[in-house]
């Protein structure tokens, strides 16, 4: 477990371009990766965004025709991007606040065990709300059997990057119009019984938190969970320059983003 009196950096990137914020992430990843040892690097970054505009967030292996509606993502403006982790297909805009976490995976022991021990994070968010979540199967968060966070992992020379959503709201009528799921993950299920075990924090709490309400209680959910504090902080010079890579080679490039 990491250290109590430990303290990691939060980057609050607001609300920006989906590209941008899968760079940062990365970004993150690779110079914790280069500099695990290194003192100037915080031990963990909570990396805090919401997209504008809309995206779809493909797993690493994911088939583009099969996860989505391209034709419709054109017409509704809604940015295709291609992850580092696994995982299905999301639908992401302005009505999530996303969180992206970077921490040494020394300590958080199995890919099993460190999916609980980071969900605890996000559980420990929900119950500021006042809200009684659970981790349900590998990596799903639920709230009376239905889903309000999911995320998703990987790994680089033992370093973690997880990233998962906070649903503040569901656009349910889009998510209908360009995802397709596949029928291997929903077999004999259509997207209304998909959306039916999806809800939000507007549903559960019958008003629409603020992004800074999300953030707050995202940030003191992790001191909790993980007996750390949390300081705002900026991108080191190099993770700059690591995002501007990131975002030519990758994320504002259809060659990976369509490479499956």
């Amino acid at each position: 477990m990491v250290s109590n009196c430990a303290t990691w950096r939060l980057i609050d990137s607001g609300v920006t371009d989906p590209a941008y914020t899968m760079a940062v992430d990365e970004a993150l990843l690779l110079k914790k990766v280069q500099s695990k040892s290194d003192p100037s690097v915080p031990e963990a970054t909570l990396h805090l965004y919401s997209r504008d505009p809309p995206a779809v967030s493909l797993g690493y292996f994911q088939k583009v025709g099969d996860e989505i509606r391209v034709d419709m993502c054109e017409e509704l403006g809604v940015q295709v991007l291609r992850r580092g982790s696994g995982g299905g297909a999301i639908y992401t805009d302005r009505d999530q606040v996303i969180y992206g976490l970077v921490i040494s995976g020394d300590t958080l022991g199995t890919i099993r065990d460190s999916f609980k021990v980071i969900s605890r994070g996000v559980i420990e968010t929900l119950n500021l709300f006042g809200l009684r979540a659970e981790l349900s199967g590998l990596n799903d968060i639920t709230i009376a059997g239905k889903k309000i966070s999911g995320c998703a992992q990987t790994r680089k020379n033992n370093v973690i990057l997880q990233h998962g959503t906070f649903l503040i709201d569901l656009d349910r009528t889009r998510i209908t119009e360009i995802l397709t799921p596949s029928t291997v993950k929903f077999q004999d299920k259509n997207i209304d019984d998909v959306n039916g075990r999806i809800t939000s924090l507007t549903s559960l709490l019958g008003y629409v938190p603020t992004h800074d309400q999300v953030k707050r209680n995202i940030v003191l959910g992790f001191e909790k969970a993980f007996r750390v504090k949390i300081e705002k902080g900026s991108l080191l010079q190099d993770e700059i320059g690591l995002v501007e890579d990131l975002l030519g080679r990758k994320y504002n490039n259809n060659e990976w983003n369509f490479r499956r």
